[in-house]
């Protein structure tokens, strides 16, 4: 979070352009929450500026809102936190986040700052939305479009082309890798022996996943 917080801090101060991220990550990696407080702290503390957040169900959307009620209440005492709503949260100096649906008229009739789509390899139709949303946001360096997602195993989706097409330089998207073995609340070292036993198992005639197992080895 600190490295991130950094490299935000560095693209404002050196770039003319919107960040445009978008994230691979594993679960309970913690970003989305981070991106959020970046989000809220943000616009609660610059005049007029807006943030978009979205999300493929509502069940996620009010998981998010969850999110953001706790951090306007945490500002409230600072006067902060003018007004909340299910969807809409304003601060006194004109600036708001909104929580919408992630659909082709997502954020249409408006011109935030930020916009930030969660779990977006689970989004229905997710380029058109971005089609009628990007070209929207404001064209400036303290803008972000923050595009954040788990990839859904074994599922041919819109999204994995359009990672594809980011990956091969074809789009103004850069992509942040979130590597799970490099969180050492995520794995167990073991010994030696344990090692031993484990590599063995993946060639077992017994495990049924043992072609997945070789192929990920």
């Amino acid at each position: 979070q600190r490295q991130l917080s950094r490299e935000l801090i560095d693209w404002r101060r050196t770039k003319t352009t919107r960040w445009m991220e978008l994230v691979l990550k594993y679960r309970q990696a913690g970003y989305t929450t981070y991106w959020d407080a970046f989000l809220w702290r943000d616009i609660s503390r610059n005049r007029g500026a807006g943030a978009a957040v979205s999300a493929h169900t509502n069940e996620t959307l009010m998981a998010l809102q969850r999110n953001f009620r706790i951090f306007a209440k945490q500002d409230k005492g600072e006067g902060l936190a003018k007004r909340m709503g299910d969807k809409l949260f304003e601060s006194p100096n004109g600036s708001y986040v909104r929580l919408c649906g992630a659909t082709d008229a997502l954020i249409r009739g408006d011109s935030p700052r930020h916009l930030h789509v969660s779990e977006a390899d689970y989004v229905v139709g997710l380029e058109e939305a971005l089609q009628s949303a990007v070209p929207a946001i404001e064209r400036t360096s303290f803008a972000t479009v923050c595009l954040e997602s788990t990839i859904r195993r074994g599922m041919g989706t819109e999204f994995k082309d359009f990672v594809e097409r980011v990956h091969k330089g074809q789009t103004d998207y850069r992509i942040r890798f979130l590597e799970w073995h490099k969180d050492e609340t995520c794995y167990v070292q073991f010994t030696d022996e344990q090692a031993k036993d484990f590599m063995a198992s993946i060639d077992s005639a017994n495990n049924p996943a043992r072609e997945y197992e070789q192929m990920l080895r």
